[in-house]
């Protein structure tokens, strides 16, 4: 049979080409099932003017060699093309410039000791804290109980409390909030200190963006005998036993499979599976788990060599973490020369876009279009205070809300970074990479956590779940 596999994998985002890559290179026959005319999900880019603007995956932590993420690209055979953002973050907060460096833990701790001389003690807690959880993340031992069970169930901003009172400092050490959707209610100190963690240690973008990556999987995957099929969005399965048997798709195209990966949202894959072949406790337990919010983003396309040149990415501090501003112009080429865009990206509430949420990308008409030009035209009056002068040479502005995120991706809402690790019943809102059906397998943001690393170290964990349970049937 033409259409039969070792593994089917639905979903064409980091997880999925990821995971597609590592098992078309351990030997086995592998397909990947993409709905969108590309791959790329949450990281896909997309042309406007002439001018490709990336998604996701802005910049990511740990990459230089001996670091996680550095370690991950070996592990994959993958070999990028990426240049060091030396200058780190700066984070503007009440009016006072911090420039939080991205070289190290050491370089770190005093600078932040420098802005807060009597809080000593407390960065040192702090950094030695963050230090310790993010260096238990090892390939090696992935699989291990590394003792941070504590980390998992600590409230991030209740650890930071509780080794400082001064507010300032609470907040410059939660610049990164952004990142993960910080949340004071449900963000872990694990999660909080393994992101924030890794952009210590040091911070890294692709070179001209992430569709070179993206093109450096797909290809990896087919010189291997991976196929990538675009436009096949699955919408059910076939059973045999209670193992999956096939994914049947919308033009009704079927592919068999003796094992099944889902890099697509935990939540919408529940929908898709037969309700007698798993527990309604499970459905339910998956779906009444929080999901991270969408983001907004807001490309501004600059006059030709006008953009403002921004040595590092420009945080905007908020009334709270979710009022954070990031001000980014992506760099293309070795020599950091700026593109011709300016990136603005948001956490806004979900609320102001539920008049549309029964509606499609290019149907939501004028009212829509109008609500994000007045979205957009408050964050672009908070930029005009760090960049004045950047209004007069916008020549287009685009805008892709939390809508557009869920149309593409299938991810609900929007949610920008997958399901909440809720650290108050950490357990419970943790999916396994296995599931109660034996060849069934999940990865992607939603297991482990999000971020380009998170996402490689679940499809590291997946893929070897897959391998494991090849070699017991073999």
């Amino acid at each position: 049979m033409q259409n039969n596999y070792d593994c089917v994998i639905i979903g064409g985002g980091a997880g999925g080409l990821l995971s597609a890559s590592l098992l078309a290179k351990q030997g086995m026959k592998v397909a990947l099932l993409e709905k969108n005319k590309h791959c790329g999900g949450m990281i896909q880019p997309f042309v406007r003017k002439g001018v490709m603007l990336d998604t996701g995956m802005h910049f990511f932590g740990a990459g230089e060699a001996g670091q996680i993420q550095s370690e991950l690209f070996k592990t994959f055979d993958l070999q990028p093309s990426l240049s060091q953002i030396e200058s780190g973050f700066t984070f503007l907060l009440n009016g006072q410039k911090y420039q939080i460096p991205a070289a190290g833990f050491d370089l770190f701790q005093k600078k932040m000791t420098d802005y807060f001389p009597k809080e000593k003690k407390a960065i040192e807690k702090y950094t030695e804290t963050v230090k310790h959880i993010t260096q238990s993340v090892k390939i090696s031992s992935l699989t291990e109980n590394t003792g941070i069970k504590e980390e998992m169930e600590r409230g991030a901003y209740d650890f930071i409390r509780s080794i400082t009172k001064n507010t300032e400092l609470q907040n410059v050490l939660s610049y990164l909030s952004l990142l993960y959707a910080g949340n004071e209610s449900s963000t872990s100190l694990y999660l909080h200190a393994l992101i924030t963690g890794t952009f210590i240690q040091s911070a890294f973008r692709f070179t001209n963006g992430a569709a070179p990556f993206i093109k450096e999987l797909e290809t990896k995957i087919k010189q291997a005998g991976g196929q990538i099929f675009t436009q096949k969005e699955v919408q059910s399965f076939m059973y045999e036993d209670n193992r999956i048997s096939a994914c049947t798709c919308t033009d009704s195209s079927q592919f068999y499979a003796k094992n099944v990966i889902s890099s697509i949202h935990p939540g919408v894959l529940s929908d898709l599976l037969d309700e007698s072949r798993i527990k309604s406790s499970y459905k339910r337990r998956i779906q009444k788990i929080q999901n991270t919010p969408g983001a907004f983003l807001v490309y501004l396309l600059m006059k030709k060599e006008t953009t403002p040149h921004l040595p590092a990415p420009l945080i905007l501090a908020g009334d709270s973490p979710r009022d954070t501003l990031l001000i980014h112009t992506p760099k293309i080429g070795n020599k950091n020369s700026c593109t011709d865009y300016v990136k603005l990206m948001y956490i806004p509430d979900y609320k102001t876009f539920i008049p549309w949420k029964n509606t499609r990308t290019g149907t939501r008409g004028k009212a829509y279009e109008e609500c994000k030009k007045q979205l957009a035209e408050k964050l672009l009056q908070r930029t005009e205070v760090y960049l004045p002068n950047i209004r007069k040479n916008i020549r287009e502005i685009y805008t892709a809300s939390p809508l557009t995120f869920r149309d593409y991706t299938a991810s609900p809402e929007g949610s920008a970074y997958g399901m909440v690790h809720n650290y108050q019943n950490f357990i419970a809102n943790t999916v396994p990479v296995q599931t109660k059906i034996p060849n069934l397998f999940l990865t992607g943001q939603s297991i482990n956590f999000h971020g380009l690393t998170g996402v490689s170290i679940s499809a590291l964990l997946t893929c070897s779940a897959v391998l494991q349970a090849k070699r017991s049937t073999s």
